[in-house]
């Protein structure tokens, strides 16, 4: 029988990424909520795929 080999996984956790507009941009946006949320439409997500082996 073949041995399998040993592997090690490592993982890190994932600053969210910043975007730095100039300040004329700021003064021309009109937002009048103050509370800033994240959602999938401004965030870059990586996506990690890892394919099992069918036995």
């Amino acid at each position: 029988m073949k041995k399998k080999p040993f592997i090690t996984v490592e993982t890190e956790n994932l600053a969210v990424p910043e975007v730095h507009i100039d300040k004329e941009d700021v003064e021309e946006t009109t937002d009048t909520d103050d509370t800033e949320t994240i959602t999938y439409d401004n965030v870059a997500v990586p996506e990690i795929h890892i394919k099992r082996k069918n036995k």
